[in-house]
């Protein structure tokens, strides 16, 4: 688990700083590193609008978890199931959000650079919810119940 941690910590890390580096590059200077994939101003404007979303999406999930907030699923594991808010229709909102926001920054910055950083979120947090959710199918006897109404990432569509 204290492994799982640190990997956790250095990609994020790496992450953020490289977004960073990445996204004002790719503003200030044109066609940064010839990876550019769009230079359009109205690309950008649909790129923010999804960043609101996923800021949106990350603080209403993060009031409905309250106390069970963490990071990472590793440095805290929950003590009850949390089924209001958004957690009513999907499992994983946090690590939505957290994908959708790095999925903006590659659509602002218009770097194929951001690929790299899209793809390495995507498989930690999927890696993660597989994780996580075998964890709480152990200590929790009604999850798979909850897990088999709602999606993983996305709310499941009801029939």
């Amino acid at each position: 688990n204290s492994i799982s941690v640190k990997v956790f910590k250095y990609i994020s890390e790496f992450i953020y700083i490289s977004s960073i580096i990445i996204s004002i590059n790719s503003i200030l200077i044109d066609d940064f590193l010839f990876l550019e994939f769009h230079n359009n101003i109205n690309i950008m404007y649909m790129g923010i609008s999804l960043s609101a979303f996923s800021i949106a999406l990350f603080i209403s999930a993060k009031i409905s978890l309250g106390n069970n907030y963490s990071p990472c699923f590793d440095q805290k594991k929950p003590n009850k199931i949390v089924n209001s808010g958004l957690y009513r229709y999907m499992r994983h909102p946090i690590y939505t959000s957290n994908i959708l926001l790095v999925l903006s920054i590659l659509i602002i910055s218009g770097s194929y650079l951001m690929v790299v950083n899209l793809s390495l979120i995507t498989a930690f947090y999927i890696i993660s919810a597989f994780r996580e959710e075998r964890y709480l199918i152990s200590k929790f006897s009604n999850y798979r119940r909850y897990s088999d109404k709602t999606g993983m990432f996305i709310p499941k569509y009801k029939k």
